[in-house]
């Protein structure tokens, strides 16, 4: 367990850096292994933090052009799904989160 949490905090260090934000490398990471649209619940699954959290960093990408609002007619409207654009940005967070 400690090395998962020592592994997530130099990601996050590593982030904060990059980004001037800590948690915007692993959500790139999470947007380039995801198999098509994302959205913010599905991100948060499994990482144990609040969508809180990543929430600013998904609005940011959106608003950056790199996610596009992609909403399906059989989607939960409660949720915004996003569509991931092709950008070299999910490659660098792939390999920077290792």
């Amino acid at each position: 367990m400690a090395e998962s949490w020592t592994s997530d905090a130099r990601l996050r260090a590593r982030s904060k850096a990059l980004f001037r934000n800590a948690y915007m490398l692993e959500i790139c990471a999470a947007i380039d292994r995801a198999d098509g649209r994302v959205n913010l619940t599905t991100l948060v699954a499994g990482t144990g933090l609040s969508p809180s959290l990543y929430s600013g960093p998904l609005r940011r990408l959106a608003d950056l052009g790199l996610l596009l609002h992609d909403p399906q007619p059989d989607d939960d409207h409660r949720e915004r799904w996003y569509s991931p654009v092709k950008s070299q940005l999910w490659v660098a967070a792939r390999e920077l989160s290792h």
